[in-house]
């Protein structure tokens, strides 16, 4: 899920550093409030979790602008890194495409959380899919790590001793990381 954009007024949207304890799995904190209306997301290819309405909801990866409902409460998200959502959730990314789902349909017994950071320590804390976990969680975290500090795919596996396909074919994995959209999450 992108940044929200609209011309209401009273409409507000801020992005936060994500919390300490999730930083290298988590791009950063939202929130977005006003008016209940119709909010146009642009996409960004990045998946979010997000506490809409009293519900936890999963946003998949974003290939075209859509239009949110925002009800009457603030809206508010964390945006993982990418690759990272779908491995705790076990579920791949492309199967969450362009959807906005209930936690509850894409990960059954998770419950609901007070809190969003919560919801995810406790996530990163499963054991992984096969499916979804090309890599153990600390190489997860230290690949989208350095590429979120804007190192490139051959410097990536160059550190890691791997070859740039190693790198790139896993990016391209559904399971593993969303298609590039253009755009870059929290940019």
């Amino acid at each position: 899920m992108s940044s929200p954009v609209g011309s209401l007024a009273g409409v507000g949207y801020r992005e936060f550093a994500s919390p300490t304890t999730l930083s290298d799995l988590v791009e950063c904190a939202w929130v977005t409030h006003g008016p209940p209306a119709p909010v146009r997301v642009l996409p960004d290819g990045c998946m979010d979790l997000i506490r809409m309405d009293g519900r936890i909801i999963v946003a998949g990866p974003d290939t075209t602008a859509a239009t949110s409902v925002r009800g009457t409460e603030p809206v508010l998200g964390l945006r993982f890194r990418p690759g990272v959502l779908p491995r705790l959730l076990g579920m791949p990314a492309d199967r969450l495409r362009n959807q906005r789902v209930p936690l509850a349909e894409v990960r059954p017994g998770t419950g609901q959380s007070r809190s969003l950071v919560e919801l995810a320590v406790r996530l990163a804390s499963d054991d992984p899919r096969a499916e979804t976990a090309p890599w153990p969680l600390p190489l997860l975290r230290r690949v989208t790590g350095q590429l979120a500090a804007g190192s490139t795919v051959d410097q990536v596996a160059a550190e890691m001793g791997w070859s740039r396909r190693t790198v790139s074919s896993s990016r391209r994995r559904p399971s593993s990381f969303p298609a590039p959209t253009g755009s870059m999450c929290c940019s």
